[in-house]
């Protein structure tokens, strides 16, 4: 643990540039996360069982004022062809 706070004392010492230089060199090695590759009734199917618990524990006014909040205002994609981007996938 010494050699890890040794290093932390040093990364706090960097200049901006050495920074740079230490954050590129890390991030080439650190991995990139792994995409699944499922379909998208699979990915519904995941959504569906993440969020099935929910609503639970909710009143029915609760759910509706959520509900309502969620619908008050509609928020356009930021590129409009998102959705046949995702269907080429």
């Amino acid at each position: 643990m010494d050699k890890l706070s040794e290093l932390y004392e040093k990364i706090d010492r960097l200049n901006r540039d050495e920074f740079r230089q230490l954050r590129a060199y890390v991030d080439q090695h650190v991995e990139p996360p792994q995409i699944k590759d499922e379909t998208p009734h699979e990915r519904a199917v995941a959504l569906m069982a993440a969020v099935e618990n929910f609503w639970e524990g909710m009143s029915q006014d609760e759910i509706n004022a959520i509900v309502e909040d969620m619908n008050m205002e509609y928020i356009e994609p930021l590129e409009e062809d998102w959705l046949s981007e995702e269907e080429d996938h």
